[in-house]
């Protein structure tokens, strides 16, 4: 109720829906303004002395290629972004890391960096007990 959302602005919804109607509150959902550009935690760390740094080495990061330390890193966001918003149990988080990592979401980036998807999965799941402490811990 306190973001100051006008029409014709663009906004990222994650909540339940029902009817038509989203329902977000202090329990499940929350609502972006303008999510056009993700930053990293990274990125806006490094950006303390210049505050116009983080988005200039955004925009102009497009000829960069990936890596796999990037990909994984994209995939475990991926994971753990849907396992704390939907509270899964750590049988359901395996399910879902198998969805994501044999999905074809990110088959064309492992196809490109010449990865199996196979050898993603073991690595993938090296990371995964640390989310159900951080789920532990904080939620």
């Amino acid at each position: 109720e306190s973001v100051p959302v006008v029409p014709g602005d663009i906004v990222h919804l994650e909540g339940e829906c029902s009817s038509g109607t989203w329902v977000i509150n202090a329990q499940c959902g929350y609502l972006v303004l303008y999510p056009d550009l993700l930053l990293s935690g990274t990125t806006i760390s490094s950006s303390i002395r210049c505050m116009r740094r983080a988005v200039l080495s955004e925009r102009f990061r497009g000829s960069e290629s990936g890596s796999r330390q990037m990909l994984i890193g994209t995939i475990l966001h991926d994971i753990f972004q849907q396992s704390v918003t939907n509270n899964l149990t750590p049988e359901k988080v395996q399910e879902l890391a198998n969805k994501i990592v044999y999905g074809q979401k990110y088959l064309k980036e492992m196809y490109h960096l010449n990865l199996k998807q196979a050898e993603i999965m073991q690595e993938v799941e090296e990371y995964l007990p640390s989310f159900f402490k951080w789920a532990e811990d904080f939620m």
